[in-house]
């Protein structure tokens, strides 16, 4: 277990007998949660176990002696094997509540004789907030006698298993009236299961529908590859759509997209056929835009994403939709700033840190607080500006405002870091919203940060209310399960493998892009720049139009651990300039030939590495079966799987429908490794090492002077 600061913790166990890894706070007995106040805990998690775990609040109690659980997220096995006594609904949520005895066994007070208490949610997540104090008013309405309270901790338990997990948030509070949380309760039956669009309080994240899986309509819209994987939409009315059941009447949406170019682009979002708010992006910078709190209709809807103006003006390029439950991603201090100085750098598996704008530093001749349409600050004349100083101890963020536009005119407020502008967040009308920027590099240490009004005329106004700085590529996608097109969605909370391939493009790609056509899989391909001529150029753009990833696997494919610093830098910057030469993607991910590696190959190249869980597939003597067996029996979430597409690997080819079958079997989501860190709350560039064969724990151990010995695998 691995203390961050702030009640933040790590923790790993492998093949344990019991584990409980856990903060919170201890009492003395002498109390009743009543006399205490009310005891809510706010959480986030990156949570993976390896069968059985708990992810928790946990705690005792003394006269009667009790054992407690309020379980939000499980592993393999659900608690706590017993009957049911009913039914009760928290913090939006369902919970069933169970009573468990336990004779003779370890507690508190030494082995003897104890009750157990659980909640445990119908649905699992792995954020969000526990109104610890509702559970404990809900047991005893149910006749379940509550004691006076010795403990209550935020808990990750593993029992026989293994597993790794990240708290990356964390806020016991304790005081004060209950939290309005509902616990209304029933005593038979269970709760209907959440729609695809549920709700993951303080995020932006939520149900997830990739937009190149939407029907398509109009003159121009079609799929694209940069600068993401997703869809253009040219001219007037075109479009995309698809059906989303909802089984409440009100979500945050946001859009990923961008601006073709510098011009304004907005798309307008319908539901059931009826307008509900429109995105904006005012430049081609990737960005998020939320509109909250939109009312609509229950059951199955219609959801279509418009671009309606007349003009080119308006072209757009729309990657994703999130659908996030009501409030989703408000504003909001929560409790952890402490104003202008103190405030932590967000790193990569860090909390999110919301400044108020209104207790920012005010300059420019009208900037003011408001109350209206929030507590917040108004920006009207040109070089109207609010600013502080933020300390960062990582170097790249997402940046979000929560703000709205002064009636129907377009508002835009810039980003400025350390005196340089860092993008523009637009606001198009008096709704309040929010838009982010990602991946914004920036310098470390004391930085003072500016929201400024640069433009000269009033129609820029603009309200703004917080400002909230995230770990990098940590502002989208994540909790929530998906019901739109069936098979064309991932579930973020669902188990994901990224399947790779080294060494091409050659004649066998085209046969590996045929079977993953057929499965409709997407993969990431890792390639050798000496192989990207013209006679390749039509299976690079087939990978690149079918919305596959690709990725740098040196120039030559030579050991890189004997190369001079200059001659590493040149490997790598040929073979991206004719990767983004003939496909316009730019790689982001680097494979080290015969993954052998040096601290020189550390300092040349900025990009991630990447290992993988290999198969032997560069061996001929290795079968088709061989391969796809060695897969399947390995297979574990966040994975990285390696294999070849090298000339006449035939037996991969053979081997693939049987491991893409397999994997889905076992209930896998294939994405690319892009989609596999953004799923998967990682930013690529904040580690120093090799990414290892599971995304969710980087190899940590492996040296950077060189690995044991180089894996020398086919050219």
């Amino acid at each position: 277990m691995t203390l961050k600061g702030g009640g933040l913790f790590e923790c790993w166990w492998q093949n344990i007998g019991n584990a409980l890894f856990r903060k919170g706070i201890k009492f003395d007995c002498t109390k009743t949660y009543s006399q205490i106040g009310n005891i809510s805990v706010n959480y986030g998690v990156n949570y993976q176990p390896n069968g059985n775990s708990y992810l928790c609040v946990y705690g005792w109690c003394r006269n009667p002696l009790v054992e407690y659980y309020i379980v939000d997220n499980w592993g393999t096995w659900r608690p706590p094997g017993a009957t049911s006594k009913g039914t009760i609904t928290v913090d939006g949520g369902t919970y069933e509540v169970y009573e468990t005895t336990r004779v003779n066994q370890p507690s508190i007070d030494g082995n003897t004789t104890f009750q157990q208490y659980w909640s445990v949610r119908t649905s699992k997540r792995s954020s969000g907030t526990i109104s610890v104090t509702e559970h404990f008013k809900a047991w005893e309405r149910m006749g379940m006698k509550m004691g006076q309270l010795y403990e209550a901790a935020f808990n990750v338990e593993g029992y026989q298993s293994s597993g790794w997990a990240d708290v990356y948030k964390l806020d016991i509070a304790v005081g004060g009236s209950a939290s309005g949380g509902s616990s209304s309760g029933s005593s038979s039956g269970s709760s209907s299961s959440n729609d695809g669009a549920s709700s993951a309080p303080g995020t932006n994240q939520g149900t997830v529908i990739e937009c190149e899986s939407m029907t398509k309509s109009g003159q121009y819209t079609g799929n694209i590859s940069s600068p993401f994987s997703g869809v253009a939409l040219y001219a007037n009315n075109d479009g995309v759509s698809y059906t989303q059941n909802f089984t409440s009447g009100t979500h945050d949406f946001t859009l990923r997209g961008a601006s073709n170019g510098s011009n304004m682009a907005q798309v307008d979002l319908y539901i059931g056929g009826q307008k509900k708010g429109t995105f904006y992006f005012g430049d081609a910078n990737i960005a998020e835009y939320t509109i909250k709190g939109v009312s609509h209709g229950t059951g199955n809807q219609k959801v279509e994403l418009k671009v309606s103006a007349d003009d080119g003006s308006w072209d757009a390029f729309a990657d994703c939709l999130i659908i996030g439950g009501s409030g989703a991603t408000s504003g909001g201090n929560t409790g952890s700033n402490t104003g202008n100085t103190g405030n932590t750098g967000n790193t990569g598996s860090g909390t999110s840190n919301i400044k108020q704008c209104e207790s920012m530093t005010k300059s420019g001749q009208y900037t003011g607080n408001i109350s209206s349409p929030f507590s917040g600050v108004a920006l009207y004349a040109n070089n109207d500006a609010v600013s502080y100083t933020q300390y960062f101890s990582e170097g790249t963020h997402d940046f979000t405002l929560r703000g709205a536009s002064n009636g129907d005119n377009m508002a835009r407020v810039d980003l400025v870091i350390g005196n340089e502008t860092k993008g523009t967040f637009y606001f198009g009308d008096a709704y309040i919203a929010e838009y982010t920027i990602s991946n914004v590099s920036h310098g470390t240490g004391n930085q003072t940060v500016k929201l400024v009004v640069t433009a000269d005329d009033g129609q820029w106004d603009a309200y703004i209310d917080s400002l909230t700085i995230s770990p990098a590529g940590s502002v989208s996608t994540e909790n929530g399960s998906n019901s739109g097109n069936s098979g064309s969605s991932i579930n973020p909370n669902g188990k994901m493998i990224a399947l790779t391939f080294d060494d091409g493009p050659s004649s066998t790609t085209s046969q590996i892009l045929d079977v993953l056509d057929k499965y409709g899989v997407k993969a990431t391909f890792f390639l050798i720049g000496q192989n990207i001529n013209d006679s390749t150029k039509s299976i690079l753009q087939r990978q690149s139009n079918a919305g596959h990833e690709l990725a740098n696997h040196s120039y030559s494919h030579s050991d890189m651990t004997t190369m001079s610093w200059s001659s590493i830098q040149n490997e790598i910057n040929q073979t991206n300039h004719l990767i983004k030469s003939y496909t316009g993607q730019t790689p982001k991910f680097f494979r080290p030939p015969y993954i052998s590696v040096n601290r020189t190959m550390y300092s040349a190249i900025d990009m991630a590495f990447i290992q993988g869980s290999m198969c032997n597939d560069w061996e001929n003597s290795t079968s088709a079966s061989q391969r796809a067996n060695t897969v399947l029996q390995n297979a574990c979430d966040g994975q990285i799987i390696l294999l070849h597409d090298f000339n006449g690997n035939n037996n991969t080819v053979q081997a693939l429908p049987t491991i893409i079958e397999g994997l889905k079997n076992q209930g896998y989501q294939f994405v690319t490794l892009s989609k596999l860190f953004r799923y998967k709350g990682k930013n690529a560039n904040v580690y120093s090492g090799i990414y290892g064969k599971r995304l969710l724990i980087p190899s940590k151990n492996l040296p950077k002077s060189f690995l044991p010995a180089p894996m020398y695998l086919p050219a």
